[in-house]
């Protein structure tokens, strides 16, 4: 039911208080502002760009928007995560793991610096936040990067060594919660329960 507005100058002061005034949907969408954008995961921008495919004509045009939407926002989150690891490189470059990586590794120069992968799991132990690694982490690492078939490390598959092992010990293990076991009501001698 659609109502009219009302004109506020010709209507008695005392019955503008007891009139509705009522807001269209589409003024109270423009007065609330626009609505944050949220990252879609990736089976919503599966879903998202599927959703074109068979609409009415009038209906494709709305699809390809969205679909060049998802495509814009799954770019922007790619590029967001090249830039986050790569300013993790810059910055372990420039610190602590770069100065471990210099102080135990072979090699004339600092180009053709290398370290054996058996001297490799006990350095990373040392640095500051990865404790917590362990010999199997390491193995996942390195066949996850494809350096296990190589005899050693230089400082750039190094550096990449510590980032996936930052992301193995960031990553949220599935926690398995104790079983909750039910509370039972006392069930009296006459047989009558809850």
């Amino acid at each position: 039911m659609r109502r009219r507005a009302i004109d506020v100058a010709s209507t008695p002061p005392a019955s503008n208080c007891a009139r509705l005034y009522t807001i269209s949907g589409a003024a109270r969408r423009l007065r609330a502002g626009p609505r944050p954008i949220a990252l879609p995961t990736r089976e919503q921008a599966v879903r998202l760009r599927g959703g074109g495919r068979g609409l009415r004509a009038r209906g494709q045009a709305h699809a390809r928007e969205k679909e060049r939407r998802v495509r814009e926002l799954l770019r922007l989150a790619r590029l967001a995560l090249a830039v986050l690891l790569r300013h993790d490189v810059d910055d372990a470059r420039e610190g602590v793991i770069f100065e471990a990586f210099k102080s135990r590794a072979s090699g004339e120069s600092e180009a053709r610096a290398r370290l054996r992968h058996d001297e490799v799991p006990d350095l990373v132990k040392g640095l500051p936040g990865y404790a917590g690694i362990n010999r199997k982490d390491y193995d996942y690492v390195l066949e996850e990067a494809g350096f296990s078939k190589s005899p050693a490390v230089d400082i750039d598959q190094f550096l990449e060594i510590c980032v996936e092992l930052r992301e193995v010990i960031f990553a949220s293990v599935p926690s398995c919660s104790p079983k909750i076991e039910r509370l039972r009501n006392p069930v009296k001698k006459s047989g009558g329960g809850v």
